[in-house]
């Protein structure tokens, strides 16, 4: 049996996820969904209510507007966690994380055949938005961090690697810190190239986006950047030049002061660790057109 966790901010799932999930799945399953009508629980504090609450040894923390394209998907779940060096395997993530703030993806702008895999298309308001991205090859390829948006351990794995709701208290980040967790303590975590899945949004990056991550990094800055596979010390200095500018955006537009305090912003980043010698000639051009714009 497989266990299929879901916090619902309805307290229910629709009728098309349940007939697809029954359609699909090929394997018995229970639901464990945690009422979050009422906003009573951070996805932390309900994913670790819902992996007490079930009774089977696998768990899949899932997002409620997705759908499976994939026939028989609890059955190469199931196989794949046979391994006892499997962590948590998902449908998205990347070989690397870098030391600097950044979602899983790095950075909008970067693209790579060999570093991000992305075997989910989503949707919102029915257009598709982002497609699936670098999904040939094998059935299970190792990456560092995954995407939380459907993800899948062996209930021991959580039972040591609880989500932790004392660092953080919203819905960003619980996948990359269980994925840390999990790391250090010597598992491995995969995407799945042959499992596929429609999701019904694109995700949201503001405020409380940007306090997670800060708080991600924090507790992990002796630990990153982890890297998986053999990659050029010019291919991280440049991942991570592309995070410090893609976390520079972010920053910029979730803020709605004057000039001065955008100013502040980028001073800080100097404050926290990136000296102006390390900066490169790109970061100088975005301050350039900024104050251009502004």
């Amino acid at each position: 049996m497989i266990s299929l966790i879901i916090c619902s901010r309805e307290g229910y799932i629709s009728d098309t996820l349940m007939r697809n999930i029954n359609d699909t799945v090929k394997l018995p399953y229970e639901l464990v969904v945690i009422d979050n009508s009422k906003n009573e629980y951070s996805i932390f504090d309900a994913y670790n209510t819902g992996a007490e609450r079930s009774k089977s040894d696998i768990l899949c923390f899932m997002h409620e507007d997705i759908l499976f394209k994939t026939y028989g998907w609890g059955l190469i779940v199931k196989e794949a966690l046979m391994n006892p060096q499997v962590g948590v395997i998902g449908v998205a993530g990347s070989k690397v994380k870098t030391k600097t703030i950044s979602p899983w993806w790095i950075a909008d702008n970067y693209q790579s055949n060999d570093i991000f895999f992305n075997n989910v298309i989503h949707t919102e308001d029915e257009l598709v938005k982002l497609q699936s991205l670098n999904v040939k090859g094998d059935n299970l390829i190792e990456v560092a961090v995954i995407d939380g948006v459907w993800m899948c351990c062996k209930k021991h794995i959580w039972e040591n690697a609880k989500f932790d709701s004392v660092t953080y208290n919203n819905f960003h980040f619980y996948d990359l810190d269980l994925c840390m967790q999990v790391y250090m303590q010597g598992f491995r975590n995969y995407v799945f190239t042959n499992i596929f899945i429609e999701h019904n949004s694109t995700g949201n990056i503001n405020y409380e986006w940007i306090n997670a991550a800060q708080a991600f990094h924090k507790k992990w800055q002796n630990n990153l950047p982890i890297v998986v596979n053999t990659f050029t010390n010019a291919i991280v200095k440049k991942l991570e030049h592309s995070a410090l500018s893609n976390y520079l955006w972010i920053l910029i537009k979730c803020h709605h002061g004057s000039l001065y305090s955008k100013v502040l912003i980028w001073g800080k980043l100097l404050v926290i660790g990136y000296p102006i010698s390390s900066l490169s000639l790109q970061f100088y051009s975005i301050i350039k057109s900024f104050m251009k714009k502004y």
